[in-house]
């Protein structure tokens, strides 16, 4: 990241500040002093004084500590007489006074916002106005970092990519669109990027105050080799490199050929309901294929998992969730079912520890999510949440989903198929990738969040020729086919947009 942002040992760096926003045990700060460093021989320049331009922030003490003597023990092997703890500042970044800086670079904490200290997040709340909608504390440290840019500074971070997409990143998004740039982006989700395991959807982006730069770069990076090999040569001198137009700088942004084509709906507005699973809370109490010799038959009802959905292939097995709700909605009586009484008081003790039940201690025997048995004899399309399928499978109904599994419902069982035909074509697949964070290996997410954005062709406009090769296409599930089918211009030559018109005709 130092090298493209031209952070060399080979130019003079003197006269570049450059801040560190949260430097844990120096990953980025130690490399910024070396080089620094190296270029003071280089060039020939003061280092005791260059090295007044350096800021590192680290709110933990222990690890500010650690940072200190890994600086001291580079400053004693080039004889330099400077105090590390000038270049420190142990506190909270959020809340710091600084200066202006002309390069801010590092990796910013991902503290989810059920795990930002209460006290912590109305603090935040009134100093950022980019803290909102549950959003992760990275945000903020993105709009803390843009307003210490010096003109024509950039700030380059490697983080999730999430904020690219959801909600609680909007208001960063937009406040880069109305004041910066973006220089470029590096898609890394299939490399790992940290010393340690995690899955962090990262990316690198970096933002320039700096309005007359060109259109932003966009390059996924395919493994680590792939990513020196680019660092040595630049990002713009990489094959397969993306200039990305301002109005799809975020990747979040469909294509306006598909967002504005009147050909496309959206597909709750066709009919059809998306839906997710049921959560229990202990799936080992509540899930099981033996649980009719231990609960009442009238509380079992049959379930499929993503599990049973794998390779491309359907394989239910004959597991029971125990629906502890009657018809109404309403918790039973465990006095009325004695075997089920007896079977979930064995797991009492951990049943009691969910925070469903801590919530309500009578309740201890009740799931997350109440179950609607009426879904189980629905016709739906069952997509995992994430899953590596080429096909997708409909449920004729069978089985009740498990919270894993996100689903469809509505319409006809042809009407299902045919959607579930779309779905598996690569023009759908290609905006979900758009739509979705993907997870390492490249898999996109059925999440209800992504499949409520997703733009299909309106299927009760369809010709009938085109209606029943999408059926049989299914039915053979034959991805070639389908895909041969299902691109905007097959979608748009195979539409009756005057059928639209006539549907909504007065009756004279």
């Amino acid at each position: 990241m130092l090298d493209l942002l031209e952070y060399k040992c080979n130019h003079d760096l003197s006269h570049i500040r450059v801040l560190e926003p949260s430097s844990g045990n120096g990953a980025f700060a130690i490399k910024i002093v070396q080089r620094l460093i190296e270029s003071s021989k280089i060039h020939h320049f003061s280092i005791e004084k260059a090295l007044d331009n350096i800021t590192f922030c680290e709110i933990d003490h222990i690890k500010s500590e650690i940072l200190e003597k890994a600086i001291k023990t580079e400053f004693v092997k080039n004889n330099i007489e400077k105090e590390p703890s000038d270049l420190i500042r142990s506190e909270d970044f959020l809340l710091s006074e600084l200066a202006k800086f002309d390069l801010i670079i590092g990796n910013p904490p991902y503290v989810r916002w059920e795990h930002i200290p209460i006290q912590m997040r109305e603090t935040y709340k009134k100093s950022f106005r980019t803290f909102f909608d549950r959003c992760d504390l990275y945000i903020p440290f993105f709009e803390k970092g843009l307003n210490y840019l010096a003109p024509g500074g950039k700030l380059s971070f490697i983080c999730s990519n999430r904020w690219f997409k959801t909600k609680y990143g909007k208001k960063l998004r937009d406040l880069i669109s109305a004041c910066f740039k973006v220089e470029f982006i590096i898609d890394m989700e299939k490399i790992d990027a940290f010393q340690r395991k995690v899955t962090a959807y990262p990316s690198i982006i970096t933002i320039a105050n700096n309005l007359k730069i060109g259109d932003p770069v966009f390059y996924k990076s395919k493994n680590l080799k792939d990513f020196k090999q680019m660092c040595s040569d630049g990002i713009h001198m990489m094959p397969e490199v993306k200039i990305l137009s301002e109005h799809n700088i975020w990747l979040n942004s469909l294509d306006n050929k598909i967002s504005n084509n009147s050909s496309l709906e959206l597909i709750e507005s066709q009919g059809f309901k998306i839906g997710i699973g049921v959560a229990t809370g202990r799936d080992k109490v509540f899930i099981g294929e033996n649980l009719n010799e231990y609960v009442e038959a009238e509380l079992l009802v049959p379930i499929i998992t993503a599990k049973e959905l794998k390779a491309n292939e359907y394989r239910p097995s004959k597991k029971w969730v125990i629906n502890p709700f009657n018809e109404r909605g309403q918790l039973i009586n465990l006095r009325n079912y004695p075997k089920a009484a007896t079977y979930l008081a064995m797991f009492r003790d951990e049943l009691v520890k969910r925070h469903i039940a801590k919530k309500n201690p009578d309740d201890w025997y009740r799931t997350i999510d109440k179950i609607n048995p009426e879904i189980v004899k629905e016709n739906k399309i069952l997509l995992p949440d994430i899953t590596g399928n080429k096909k997708i499978f409909i449920d004729e109904g069978t089985y009740y989903p498990h919270h894993n599994l996100y689903y469809i419902t509505g319409n006809s069982l042809n009407d299902l198929k045919v959607l579930a035909s779309i779905l598996m074509s690569d023009f759908i697949h290609e905006q979900l990738v758009v739509l979705s964070s993907n997870m390492n290996g490249g898999y996109p997410r059925w999440q209800s969040q992504n499949l409520r954005r997703l733009r299909i062709p309106v299927i009760s406009l369809l010709k009938p020729e085109f209606y029943n090769d999408l059926l049989r296409a299914y039915d053979k599930q034959d991805l070639m086919k389908i895909n041969q089918l299902v691109s905007l211009k097959g979608i748009e030559g195979n539409i009756d947009l005057a059928q639209r018109w006539t549907l909504f005709e007065p009756l004279n």
